[in-house]
């Protein structure tokens, strides 16, 4: 796929009525990149993956793939974004193959109540795909959560997009879960797609993630690589509370530990523990 900007954002204000959330924010997402967002509750992480699909009101500048979006342009996007919301709000009653079949609803065409051949092969192709083939005959509230975010991915790429969001995807996830999640979303990436992800476990994202953007009341505290952005001094300053921030002995990946209050307490004034490993 060829590479350049898919996304590119200037100024980006948003919040919810008088409530302003998102206090001017620039980012650019490259074709291809997984992005990570991280930041504590209430940074503005979930309003920003709103605003760039035009679900919360906004200022500034959104440009997808150097085509300035307004939220009347929904239908175009939604033929080249998919989102996966926290929690995905799915049907309480329904099977997993109709979910599936959302997917398609933005490619088709006014009064189009069915699916064509190629609708039902691009639908078998990502069950087989994702592992979901055998789950297509399930009551979605028969699902676990892995179970459950899973067929939500594949919905969101029945869609067929150029980029994915999503929020949380890892969230009441157990670790093997997660990692199966996100092993996933990494082998998508591979294969081009453009990935944009809210993310919680920090070392998940720093493992996952080629660039991360550290947000902190509603503004951009640091954006880059995950080396760059995973310092103590970055974290500690967002997160008000002391790390050791290492390279994974396994993936070279960073790695943040959080100290406990009882060994900052032993460690005394002299302690190292929230400078970067040597």
């Amino acid at each position: 796929m060829k590479k350049g900007p898919a996304l590119r954002i200037k100024g980006l204000t948003a919040g919810y009525r008088n409530r302003p959330v998102l206090g001017g924010i620039d980012l650019e997402l490259e074709t291809g990149d997984f992005l990570g967002i991280i930041g504590p509750n209430g940074s503005g992480k979930t309003t920003l993956l709103r605003a760039l699909t035009g679900l919360v009101p906004h200022g500034g500048e959104i440009d997808w793939w150097e085509h300035p979006f307004h939220p009347s342009d929904s239908d175009w996007l939604a033929r080249r974004v998919a989102v996966v919301s926290a929690g995905e709000d799915m049907p309480v009653a329904g099977r997993v193959e109709e979910y599936l079949w959302l997917g398609r609803l933005p490619h088709r065409q006014f009064f189009q109540f069915w699916l064509d051949p190629g609708d039902r092969q691009l639908v078998d192709r990502i069950s087989r795909q994702l592992g979901v083939e055998s789950l297509r005959d399930r009551l979605l509230s028969e699902l676990s959560s892995g179970e459950r975010q899973r067929v939500a991915i594949a919905r969101a790429l029945v869609q067929q997009p150029r980029v994915l969001l999503l929020d949380e995807p890892t969230s009441h996830l157990d670790p093997g879960a997660q990692i199966e999640i996100m092993d996933l979303l990494a082998a998508l990436n591979r294969n081009g797609l453009g990935i944009v992800a809210v993310l919680h476990d920090l070392n998940l994202a720093g493992a996952y993630c080629n660039r991360l953007l550290l947000m902190d009341g509603g503004t951009a505290r640091a954006s880059g690589s995950p080396e760059s952005v995973l310092t103590y001094r970055n974290l500690e300053a967002v997160y008000h509370t002391v790390v050791v921030t290492l390279a994974n002995p396994v993936t070279g990946s960073p790695w943040v530990v959080p100290v406990p209050e009882s060994y900052r307490r032993s460690s005394g004034p002299d302690s190292n523990v929230c400078k970067e490993g040597e």
